[in-house]
């Protein structure tokens, strides 16, 4: 497995563009596709929120854990409008698609993970392939007791805003920083935790610039 090129949209058509550009076999979205701010100015409705993720184009699809924010929000009618648009959802389930079998644990910082369930329905549909974890909160990683490529997450923001020296205020994590940022081994398989792309609770974001990764699974290389 390799990380390729971060991307830094400037905004959604900046990023719609690049992950063009990328040309992905698959497009993975960890959650929290909306987050009301307390100082809003504009509250958007489902449909809304999910308009802009009907872009994305990708030959095995485009897959979501729903996020803590998603949940506070209306989980039902984010799924409701995601589906219409073709855009696989999973909440403790899990799907295969071409080579991979994904298993997509909800949120766990709202309370609606079950990280048994979805490793269950990972083996029911694992057959040859190649097993990742996709979910919003880092905080199921030690929970997760089988071998996976790889588990994608976020929510952490990187901590959103980190001063220097201090770092930042709160990564949201009962971890602390132990799963906050970047590409994390911690003793077995990768997990890849990437900044995010929006905000929570203030619009604002200081020394961790949003991005969206590419990454390339590959085959082991045979031993000698």
């Amino acid at each position: 497995m390799s990380r390729g090129p971060t991307c830094r949209p400037r905004d959604w058509s900046a990023l719609l563009q690049s992950l063009t550009r990328c040309a992905p076999d698959l497009v993975l979205i960890a959650g929290d596709l909306v987050s009301e701010k307390r100082a809003a100015t504009h509250i958007y409705t489902a449909a809304q929120v999910v308009a802009p993720l009907g872009g994305l184009r990708a030959p095995l699809g485009v897959v979501v854990a729903p996020g803590n924010h998603d949940h506070w929000f209306d989980p039902a009618a984010l799924r409701g409008e995601l589906e219409a648009r073709k855009i696989r959802v999973l909440q403790n389930e899990a799907v295969k698609l071409g080579p991979l079998v994904i298993g997509g644990i909800d949120d766990d910082y709202s309370g609606h993970a079950d990280v048994a369930a979805t490793l269950a329905a990972m083996m029911d549909r694992l057959g040859p392939g190649v097993p990742l974890i996709l979910t919003h909160s880092p905080d199921t990683i030690p929970a997760v007791k089988r071998p996976v490529a790889a588990i994608l997450a976020g929510h952490t923001h990187c901590g959103q805003i980190r001063f220097p020296f201090i770092g930042a205020i709160s990564y949201v994590s009962r971890y602390g920083d132990r799963f906050a940022c970047g590409d994390i081994r911690d003793g077995r398989p990768a997990y890849l935790r990437r900044r995010r792309l929006g905000t929570s609770l203030l619009p604002l974001r200081f020394n961790t610039p949003p991005d969206a990764w590419l990454v390339t699974l590959k085959a082991k290389a045979a031993r000698p």
